[in-house]
């Protein structure tokens, strides 16, 4: 008698191959995954970093008087509004809550990047060409060590 068909070892031989592969799906699926929401979240954090120096650099960049920068985590400015009223105005790292506290007239009108920031520095230098102000702001990101950095000059001349 001739019958077809598997014998019980083969059957068991093709579930482990078959296993094996299946296992190695999941791994590399769950691994992809992973990989996924660590690339997604460095970009939001990112994201995050460059909205904050954007919001710095366009305050400071209309400033037409920086007053201070205290302890090089904090800057003192003033700017002009549209109706043409002086407006004070502060930046500074909130050590608490690793964010930027952003206060006009001594009121907070903008907390950016909660949680995220480690260190907030403002340099400030007058080049000697011009009586505009030139500020280089640097920021670390919390937890991965990156450093964003940008430099602003104001649009009018700041006294000195």
């Amino acid at each position: 008698m001739n019958q077809r068909g598997f014998t019980l070892v083969e059957l068991m031989i093709g579930m482990l191959i078959l296993l094996i592969v299946l296992g190695g799906l999941t791994s590399m699926s769950t691994s992809l995954s992973n990989l996924y929401l660590y690339t997604s979240d460095k970009i939001v954090n990112t994201e995050d970093h460059r909205y904050i120096l954007g919001q710095i650099s366009n305050e400071l960049r209309l400033a037409t008087k920086i007053s201070s920068i205290t302890d090089k985590s904090k800057i003192t400015y003033e700017s002009t509004s549209l109706d043409n009223q002086i407006m004070a105005g502060e930046i500074y790292l909130d050590s608490v809550n690793h964010s930027v506290v952003f206060k006009k007239n001594s009121v907070i009108i903008n907390s950016a990047g909660k949680g995220c920031i480690q260190s907030l520095e403002f340099i400030l230098k007058t080049p000697s060409t011009t009586n505009k102000r030139e500020v280089t702001i640097n920021m670390l990101q919390k937890g991965n060590d990156q450093t964003f950095t940008t430099k602003v000059i104001t649009l009018n001349d700041v006294p000195n």
